[in-house]
């Protein structure tokens, strides 16, 4: 018996068979006499084909024609033949190499910052698979984006180091090393950190050829979709902290602080250091020297500190009251000065038991009656007062006694009785003199006078 070969190989679909990830490519086998076809994929495991079922990447595996789907990026890269058979023998096709070809994606994103704000803007990248170089380029508005530093947050591109400035109003980054990088989706490329001071719109320049691209280890360009972003920067609150005086008297005086108001702004005032607990107000009135400063935050919120506002007491007198000798005496005035080694235009106002003296100020004053006499020092240049501490001045009046004789004083050998009397003084002794001579070495209110004479006290 003689078999005679019936299937007959007569074309296939020609290659390179490239497709990218989430593309589909179909290859197919023309033949006559094949009465059933399967599609075989090469186990480099097992180091044997198999056969292919339906699945979510292979479609028509029974039949001639056979679609791959590349949901993924694998390696290696599938082998696939087609077994066809007449019911006795098997034939098979050709071989076809896929080459899967990965579509990278990189985005900027959206972000939110305030003016002055040093942000971080990941650059997140999927599809990045046997990566062997990078040069990026990304475009701002003039005048809104300062590039302080490239941080490689991709440890897959550690093989090799990141060169990157920023050129007016464009920044770029380029990456090359011959040991390919495989970053898993989602994960940050890198992170560029700016200082922003505009809103504007975060494109890459496609336009400029080499300038935004992806190569593989055979120097081929990788298909990628660049994502644009868009940085809005908010202002800053307007912070304009004003005092109505630097300076108070530390005895009751108080400033007002303030700040422009503006019904979407929140205001927290801060003295040496610390917040004010309820002080939420635009303005404060304080009297406590020290540092003051108020943080203002707007709706966005977007914060500024104002400066620091020293607040200062004025130097308050000090008046201190000193008299001419001693300040109790026996009917005679005490002569008071006052002197004050702080202040600048100061007037010296004098008090008498709580009651001014006079119409008109003066540092020096005679005092004629017993009391405690104060003054109230104000320092015109700086609105400050203060008292002197008191001081007691006693003016004891004179003894005034008065010699009375019991009858006449002129007698026929009868001695006379004296008494004395003082309506003024207390606590007095009174010693008796005749013609100027001592009479007693004891004091007393009264005396028999047994001989003539002048009769006088002291």
């Amino acid at each position: 018996m003689t078999l005679i070969d019936t299937v007959v190989i007569l074309g296939s679909s020609q290659g390179p068979f490239e497709v990218e990830i989430g593309n589909s490519l179909q290859l197919s086998v023309q033949s006559t006499g094949a009465t059933a076809f399967r599609w075989q994929l090469w186990d480099s495991v097992l180091g044997d084909w198999t056969s292919l079922q339906d699945n979510a990447d292979y479609s028509g595996t029974g039949t001639a024609d056979l679609t791959y789907t590349c949901n993924v990026y694998q390696r290696p890269f599938p082998l696939l033949r087609l077994q066809l058979s007449n019911g006795c023998r098997n034939w098979y096709g050709p071989q076809m190499q896929l080459s899967l070809k990965q579509r990278i994606t990189l985005s900027v994103g959206q972000l939110t910052a305030c003016y002055g704000d040093t942000v971080e803007v990941p650059l997140v990248i999927s599809g990045a698979r046997e990566l062997n170089a990078v040069s990026l380029s990304l475009v701002f508005d003039p005048g809104t984006v300062q590039l302080l530093d490239w941080v490689n947050t991709a440890t897959q591109t550690g093989s090799n180091i990141w060169s990157w400035n920023q050129v007016g109003n464009e920044i770029r980054l380029a990456w090359f090393s011959l040991t390919s990088a495989n970053i898993p989706d989602g994960n940050s490329l890198g992170t560029l950190r700016l200082v922003v001071s505009g809103t504007t719109s975060l494109n890459w320049d496609l336009v400029t050829p080499g300038y935004c691209e992806f190569g593989d280890e055979v120097a081929e360009t990788i298909p990628a979709q660049f994502v644009s972003g868009y940085l809005t920067v908010n202002p800053l609150p307007v912070v304009n902290l004003a005092i109505t005086s630097p300076n108070i008297c530390s005895n009751g005086g108080s400033s007002s602080l303030s700040t422009p108001y503006d019904p979407d702004y929140t205001y927290e005032w801060y003295f040496n250091g610390q917040v004010m607990p309820n002080n939420t107000g635009a303005q404060i009135t304080v009297s406590l020297a020290g540092d003051y400063q108020v943080l203002v935050t707007s709706s966005s919120g977007c914060s500024l500190w104002s400066s620091v506002q020293r607040l200062e007491y004025y130097p308050l007198p000090n008046p201190v009251i000193t008299a001419a000798g001693n300040t109790t005496t026996c009917n005679q005035p005490v002569d008071l000065s006052v002197y004050s080694s702080q202040g600048i235009s100061l007037e010296y106002w004098w008090y008498l038991n709580g009651a001014v003296l006079s119409s008109t100020p003066s540092n020096q004053w005679v005092a004629t009656s017993s009391g405690n006499y104060s003054v109230h020092a104000i320092d015109f240049a700086t609105g400050c007062s203060e008292w002197s501490a008191p001081i007691s001045v006693t003016i004891n009046p004179l003894p005034n006694p008065v010699i009375t004789a019991a009858g006449n004083t002129t007698t026929c050998n009868q001695p006379v009785d004296l008494s004395v009397y003082s309506s003024q003084g207390s606590s007095l002794e009174y010693w008796w003199y005749l013609n100027g001579a001592a009479l007693s070495a004891t004091p007393s209110n009264q005396w028999v006078a047994t001989s003539s004479g002048d009769y006088r006290l002291s």
